[in-house]
């Protein structure tokens, strides 16, 4: 099962904001969850941006 990735919490709660940290600032992030917790996988580029 794929999650999808939470909404930003409110400014006034404190911490939660690493999975929503990690989907903006990577090319991806996969979130599965099984009866044994959740596995992030997280997807980031090794050379330059692609060109336009």
């Amino acid at each position: 099962m794929t999650s999808d990735v939470p909404a930003l919490p409110n400014a006034n709660v404190p911490g939660q904001r690493g999975l929503w940290l990690a989907h903006h600032l990577t090319r991806g992030l996969t979130l599965d969850t099984s009866p044994h917790g959740l596995t992030a996988t997280v997807s980031v580029p090794l050379g330059p941006p692609d060109a336009p």
